[in-house]
This record gives C-alpha cells, structure tokens and sequence, in this order.
C-alpha cells in the first residue's frame, strides 16, 4: 500500500508524462518519444493502480533526476570547460544524488522485501 504523499506524487508524473506525449503528438512527432512515454505511463498508472511499485518508482525518479546535471556536465565537457566551478557543482550534485541517495535507496527497499 502506498502513502497519500507518494500516490500525488506518482500522480505528477503521470500528468508529465500525459503533457509531453500531446506535445509530442502536436510539435514534435517521434515514435521513440511516444513508446517512451507510453511505456512510462504504464508502469507508474500500474504502480497507482494496483498501489504497489511506488517506492521503488520515487527511488527511480530521484535517480532520474540527475539527468539536467549530467547533461550540463557533459556539455561542459565537449566546451572543454572542466576546470570551471559549474562542472564541479553539476558533478557533485550528480554524484551525490545518484550514488549517495538513490543507490542507498535502492539497497534499502531490495532488503527490505528480500
């Protein structure tokens, strides 16, 4: 059974994913964009549904959430700019976010159902 807190949030996310497949559909057509999304939607309409999966989902979605600071960084990168403190910033959070939190996360919920 899942939490208020974590049904509105998984909630958010299938309204994200609702928004970027229209525009998707109206701007900028691509079918690897739309079996994305409508793969991701039905995982986390699952994940409502049926009221299991979410932590593991919000563990994902942290992970996920790295993807802005790993593509600064990348950017960054190819500009030759590695010795800036934005690259440092944008790999700290990264790593921090990835390796520290959602990684522990991850090992939490397997043992915890294991």
């Amino acid at each position: 059974m899942y939490t208020r807190v974590e049904s509105v949030l998984v909630a958010f996310e299938v309204g994200e994913l609702i928004y970027m497949s229209a525009y998707d559909i109206l701007k900028e057509p691509s079918t690897l964009e739309l079996v994305h999304h409508a793969a991701g939607l039905l995982a986390e309409g699952g994940c409502l549904y049926f009221s299991s999966g979410v932590p593991y989902m919000l563990w994902v979605h942290l992970a996920q959430s790295t993807q802005p600071f790993l593509y600064l960084a990348w950017v960054l990168e190819k500009l030759k700019l590695v010795d800036t403190a934005l690259f440092a910033v944008s790999s700290l959070v990264c790593f921090f976010l990835c390796e520290c939190i959602a990684s522990k996360g991850s090992a939490t919920h397997s043992n915890t159902f294991s």
